[in-house]
């Protein structure tokens, strides 16, 4: 995390030269002093290269001269030089920085700064641009990983140039990333350079003291944002309370229905029980009876054989005879024949 002392809002001040006024009169007496005429400044290169170059050009001035030179476009030519030049004489990337955050550039200006910004932090942080196509909330958190180690170093410059390229990477993903959660960032942002409520109180107060209206309608917009999010996460609060008391319902319910159903689960297995044990008791009085009725058809069919082969067959044998003799004697076959039906209906009674 940044050191004591570091101030992420100071970045980009540190490329925004200053003008000198004469020395003040040594008794006080400023309007009889004579006047020291300002040198004036040369006029400001509207190119790249001369932004980027070894003297140091403020970012208003340039942005001004481009305006002024009415500049469609810058050239390739001039582009590749400005890169070149950066390595050179703006290794933090401060210069970079405060032309982002200027904000009436002209649409040249905007439509290469973009580029370089991107181009920048490729070559500078690689791993936060590996993956292709998630979303600009895990690209911010990917990027903030690979610069935290850089972000708490005890080396100052080196501490300076990642907070620039952080602050790079999110002039980039709230401008060109509709779907950065700007909240969520600034949370993460807390969490780099703000070390606790009371720093944090103290840097509110700070914005709030120096009057300042952008500065404060920004603090405003902030703690805005926060009142709006703190109401969501109640309000989201409230509705997890109310569905999960609703669930806490529903499963009551079910488990009073579970206890009933097993109630009722336990009166039809001894029903079970008690119709198994009868089927068992029918089907073992079957078959008793069955055996019963076995013995007594054997006796039948025993009796039977008897009744035909000792007393109906030699009747039936006799009433043939009395048919077959000569002269045949009717009466005789017909009184055996009698007999014979008699000893049949008899045994079947």
């Amino acid at each position: 995390m940044p050191r004591n002392g570091d101030d992420v809002s100071d970045v980009p001040d540190a490329v925004r030269p200053t003008d000198e006024a004469g020395p003040p009169d040594a008794v006080g007496k400023a309007s009889k002093a004579p006047k020291v005429k300002r040198p004036e400044r040369p006029p400001v290169d509207p190119t790249l290269k001369a932004y980027f170059g070894p003297e140091l050009v403020s970012s208003g001035a340039f942005v001004t001269a481009v305006k002024n030179a009415k500049i469609q476009r810058f050239s390739e030519t001039d582009a590749a030089e400005a890169f070149a030049q950066m390595d050179l004489h703006d290794p933090l990337g401060l210069r970079l920085l405060a032309l982002v955050g200027q904000p009436e550039a002209p649409q040249p200006i905007k439509a290469w700064v973009w580029s370089a910004v991107q181009a920048l932090l490729r070559s500078k942080v690689p791993a936060a641009f590996e993956v292709y196509g998630v979303d600009a909330d895990r690209e911010f958190r990917k990027l903030h990983e690979e610069l935290s180690p850089a972000l708490s170093a005890d080396d100052k410059d080196k501490r300076r140039k990642a907070t620039t390229l952080l602050l790079l990477g999110l002039a980039l993903m709230v401008t060109r990333r509709a779907s950065l959660d700007p909240f969520a960032a600034m949370e993460l942002l807390g969490e780099t350079f703000i070390k606790g409520d009371e720093d944090a109180g103290r840097h509110v107060r700070k914005a709030l003291a120096h009057g300042k209206s952008g500065e404060i309608i920004r603090v405003s917009a902030v703690a805005k944002i926060a009142r709006k999010v703190v109401r969501d996460a109640l309000s989201q609060r409230d509705s997890e309370r109310q569905q999960r008391v609703l669930v806490q319902a529903q499963l009551t319910d079910a488990r009073t229905e579970i206890a009933e159903l097993k109630v009722l689960a336990g009166d039809r297995d001894t029903e079970i029980r008690n119709l198994q044990e009868q089927l068992c008791a029918t089907k073992l009085q079957l078959d008793e009876k069955q055996q019963h009725w076995g013995h007594d058809m054997v006796d039948v069919k025993a009796r039977q054989a008897v009744l035909l082969k000792e007393r109906v067959v030699p009747l039936l044998n006799d009433a043939v005879d009395a048919l077959e003799i000569e002269p045949a004697v009717p009466h005789v076959a017909i009184r055996r024949l009698k007999s014979a039906l008699s000893t049949i209906e008899g045994s079947a009674q």
